[in-house]
């Protein structure tokens, strides 16, 4: 079990990024391993052809035993970094911390460690300078053969699920927040309890806040070894339909209830929303979107919560059963723990 204690400050400090890098090493390893990946079986197989007669072994001699070192995926800096900026932060890396990390995960995962582990490890100790700019290229090349011409795709998903979490973060508190995050989660009397197996630590904060980052292919990571900003990685919402080439027929079905428009609303509304949002959002004037609203409410599929002046509509239980019934409601996706 992992205790990290929030302090007031901490909590002020809680923020959202996403990163090209981190979401590149996931999906590495989810290469590696897709019987634990079977949501992205399709981008699998597209990356495998695509990366066929590819050298990756500066990349696949960091990530071969499960665990990395932390220089690999450096907490972005900016919420909204590009791949270039992130490996170039990567190639600023002190050559004492790479040294450093290598020696924490030699010594963290002992019986890991076969002879060929510690050989793909041995060029970082040796000759960090070369080996981080090899490191570099392959991770440039990586990108371009499998995810640069999904990322706007990528993006699109993991900047809903950034406004959804800051959203309820705002409205409903800490504890709202963090519990919906995974099952395995629980917050309680400003202290987040992370269940995992073989880890038993209490961290405190000390009002450096903590960072949040989705992961399209939802490799639960967590990063609290000095100097490192404490991140906390989780899997982001709506990720099971990704790779879907068509909508699935559930879509139509729903509309015929309740027709196109209130759909679109009531799917859309797993986002807290106000009028004006939701006009602006669907090109309609904010009396059309009332209309439907009211009728939504008036049914019990959403409820409203005011906010200062502002109020938001949302779904009610009621509604997400309904979404949940036609295959409409995105969940968190289960992460690796």
């Amino acid at each position: 079990m992992v205790n990290i204690h929030l302090s007031a400050e901490d909590l002020a400090r809680v923020r959202f990024a996403f990163s090209t890098l981190w979401e590149a090493v996931a999906s590495y390893r989810a290469l590696r391993r897709p019987e634990k990946y079977p949501l992205h079986l399709p981008w699998i197989r597209e990356a495998r052809e695509a990366l066929e007669g590819a050298d990756l072994g500066p990349l696949e001699a960091l990530v071969a035993m499960g665990g990395y070192p932390d220089f690999l995926t450096p907490p972005p800096t900016t919420p909204l970094p590009d791949f270039a900026a992130e490996v170039e932060h990567l190639l600023q890396t002190p050559h004492e911390l790479v040294a450093q990390d290598i020696r924490n995960v030699l010594e963290s995962w002992p019986q890991a460690v076969t002879p060929a582990l510690r050989e793909g490890f041995e060029p970082y100790l040796r000759d960090p300078r070369g080996s981080l700019e090899r490191l570099a290229d392959t991770l440039h090349l990586y990108w371009e053969r499998t995810l640069a011409h999904h990322w706007t795709r990528l993006r699109t998903l993991l900047e809903a699920d950034v406004m959804y979490r800051a959203r309820i973060f705002a409205l409903e508190g800490p504890e709202k927040l963090f519990n919906e995050l995974h099952p395995a989660l629980r917050y309680q009397n400003r202290t987040l309890q992370i269940v995992k197996h073989g880890w038993d630590s209490e961290i405190d904060l000390s009002g450096r806040g903590l960072l949040l980052i989705p992961s399209v292919f939802a490799d639960h990571t967590l990063m609290f070894e000095p100097p490192w900003q404490e991140t906390l990685q989780y899997g982001a919402r709506g990720t099971a339909g990704l790779w879907c080439p068509e909508p699935p027929p559930a879509a139509e079905a729903l509309e015929k209830l309740l027709g196109h428009n209130r759909a679109r609303l009531l799917k859309y509304l797993v986002t807290p929303s106000t009028t004006r949002e939701l006009a602006y959002l669907f090109d309609v004037s904010p009396s059309a979107v009332s209309q439907h609203l009211g009728w939504l409410r008036e049914t019990g599929l959403v409820a409203t919560q005011r906010h200062g002046k502002s109020v938001f509509y949302k779904l009610s239980p009621i509604g997400e059963s309904l979404l949940e019934a036609y295959g409409e409601l995105e969940r968190p996706l289960a992460l690796v723990i």
